[in-house]
């Protein structure tokens, strides 16, 4: 577990932009600048021992992954404010740290992974959150995003928060291995609205039931590696 005392913000540092996307004018929020030291948390990422997700465990992330531990209040209040500011969250949001979780992620493009991983997906969280580790030269050409899409059949961009049957009846639970390539990937029944180009240690904040998946192409000369955050 890589622990988050070594990861520092200063959120007087933060550019905010407030992009509002799909038919649903769903908001995402862009925050640049947002570790003060960058850097040390990729050069940490880039050392943090990471677990598969392919062999066997429950989770259909398409890579390595490892929890943060040590989160605090002192990292998860400016995300309170900054939702209840830009996305009219509740007051009582986060209100127990531990049911937050943060991650650092790495995919490695054109490897083996289940079908299901290469689907929209919505988190069971009320906002989720994703940050490059990448540096820009190594993003340059790679199409590096999140990709939101819509249902087609049902022209769902969205899903209620809790598990029903509008997730069950459009979610693929397909676990074939297929090569970790979304460019060329056809979700079958699937469209693509707007795809949120990542940047170094900029994050991009979004409602979790809004569908959504990683995307990049093939020019790839590394791993993708990313923060990921998931707000209850």
């Amino acid at each position: 577990m890589i622990n988050a005392k070594e990861f520092y913000i200063d959120p007087s540092s933060w550019e905010v932009d407030v992009i509002h996307v799909g038919q649903s004018q769903n908001r995402l929020l862009k925050i640049k600048n947002f570790f003060s030291n960058p850097d040390e948390v990729r050069e940490i990422s880039l050392q943090a021992e990471l677990k598969s997700t392919i062999m066997g465990e429950k989770s259909s992330t398409p890579g390595y992954i490892s929890r943060i531990g040590n989160v605090d209040m002192m990292f998860l209040s400016p995300f309170k404010e900054i939702l209840h500011e830009k996305m009219g969250a509740s007051r009582l949001i986060l209100h127990n740290p531990k049911n937050c979780i943060f991650t650092i992620q790495k995919y490695k493009p054109g490897e083996l992974c289940r079908t299901t991983s290469m689907y929209p997906h919505i988190d069971w969280m009320h906002y989720a959150c994703v940050l490059s580790l990448n540096t820009n030269e190594e993003l340059k050409g790679t199409e590096s995003s999140t990709a939101f899409c819509r249902h087609i059949e049902t022209n769902m961009e969205h899903s209620c928060s809790d598990i029903n049957y509008r997730h069950d009846r459009v979610r693929n639970q397909d676990q074939d291995m297929v090569s970790l390539d979304p460019s060329t990937f056809d979700r079958k029944g699937w469209v693509t609205y707007h795809k949120e180009l990542h940047e170094y240690n900029t994050l991009v904040l979004y409602e979790g039931n809004i569908w959504h998946t990683p995307y990049f192409n093939t020019n790839w000369k590394c791993d993708r590696l990313t923060f990921n955050g998931f707000l209850k």
